[in-house]
């Protein structure tokens, strides 16, 4: 079942617990006190319902004043030891040890105690960071938060990977990685946020195949934070992804190397560029100029060129001026009376950076071509004469 049924399930159960409950009142107040006392069935009805009303209401103000009466207590008691328990904390996270009367604050205060000691865990790192973890280790905060993680709430299982997150690796690896497998897909974004900001080894790759088997926005969050790792996820993760053979996961693989923009030692490309699929084609056209070369490559590049699919002729048009591939002037010149207008816009900004001889084939086009190719013409002549300007600009 998934979460969001779970929590609709939930939330019907509740809904006919509580009806169930008000009825049950009703009824018994009716039969035990109000049958032998009011003739009237109606009337009795009439009267147990609105009693029994009252008193829920009544009984929900008092929950209601309890509840924030206690938390208001806990608050200022809280506001009172708090700045003694920041200053043993410092003192434990400078290096003098003072387990005992960190004790002593716990019995008297461990929610506020928590508190503290996770908004020191969000400001210090090395040996403070690994003092004060085996600290929340000692006092049993850790077992408490990853008991927290087998919560059905969505919310607390979010807080708790977020204060896990905190802690040295050692005392959070396996709940943090357990969490990458999570029914909810924002607790292992949470997770794999968490795990990438002191990754080790191995775990990179756990946090790559999130993201491809993730929704477009977790993948292009992690798509970022995945970047300093993206030379131990070409070695294994990546080419894994590329050969995989689902469509999907592959074509994920490919726009995140695309973002990375990143010259990548990763095999399994060039396969990509006669698949059937023409979106895989074009996102590894995309790619190409990111990886290794080989002899060849310049004739795929044409090939595709002359693609079926507009998307393919646009991507190989993008490769080709990436590439500096000279003898794709001809095909890119043809490109630009093609019916598809988005490769013939890209076919004219390629031919504007392949050199002088694609410069004046778009020159030619802006006199003697069609309005449409020569508006295409004029734009990329211009788009690439702004760019020189900038280059040489101070």
């Amino acid at each position: 079942m998934s979460p969001e049924a779970r929590s609709r399930t939930a939330v019907i159960a509740k809904t006919l617990t509580f009806t169930g409950a008000y009825a049950f009142g009703v009824v018994l107040f009716h039969q035990l006190y109000l049958a032998s006392r009011v003739t009237s069935r109606e009337l009795s009805a009439a009267i147990s319902i609105a009693v029994v009303q009252c008193a829920t209401i009544l009984a929900m103000l008092t929950f209601s004043f309890v509840a924030k009466l206690i938390r208001q207590l806990r608050t200022s008691r809280a506001a009172r030891a708090e700045p003694q328990i920041r200053e043993l904390l410092a003192l434990h996270a400078a290096g003098t040890d003072i387990r005992g009367r960190i004790l002593l604050m716990n019995r008297s205060g461990r929610a506020a105690l928590e508190e503290c000691l996770v908004e020191f865990l969000h400001m210090v790192r090395g040996s403070g960071r690994d003092a004060l973890s085996e600290l929340a280790d000692d006092l049993g905060f850790v077992e408490c938060w990853r008991k927290q993680f087998r919560s059905r709430n969505v919310t607390r299982r979010k807080s708790t990977i977020a204060r896990l997150a905190l802690l040295s690796r050692r005392y959070a690896r396996k709940t943090l990685q357990d969490a990458l497998t999570d029914d909810d897909e924002s607790v292992r974004l949470h997770a794999a946020r968490a795990i990438l900001k002191y990754c080790e080894p191995g775990e990179a790759e756990k946090v790559f195949d999130v993201a491809i088997h993730g929704t477009f926005v977790t993948r292009m969050i992690l798509t970022e934070d995945l970047r300093p790792h993206v030379l131990e996820l070409a070695a294994e993760a990546i080419p894994s992804a590329l050969e995989s053979g689902d469509t999907a996961f592959t074509l994920a693989a490919l726009e995140m190397m695309r973002a990375w923009g990143k010259f990548l030692p990763v095999r399994g490309v060039y396969p990509l560029l006669r698949h059937a699929e023409p979106s895989l084609r074009a996102a590894a056209l995309h790619v190409i100029p990111q990886v290794a070369q080989s002899s060849g490559l310049h004739f795929e590049i044409l090939r595709a060129l002359e693609d079926p699919s507009e998307e393919v002729r646009s991507a190989a048009a993008h490769a080709a001026a990436a590439m500096d591939i000279r003898d794709a002037v001809p095909a890119l010149a043809r490109q630009l009376h093609n019916d598809g207008p988005k490769t013939a816009w890209v076919a004219g900004r390629a031919l504007a950076e392949l050199g002088a001889e694609g410069r004046q084939i778009l020159e030619r086009e802006t006199i003697t071509g069609s309005p449409a190719v020569a508006s295409v013409a004029l734009e990329a002549l211009e788009r690439i004469q702004i760019s020189r300007t900038r280059t040489v600009t101070p």
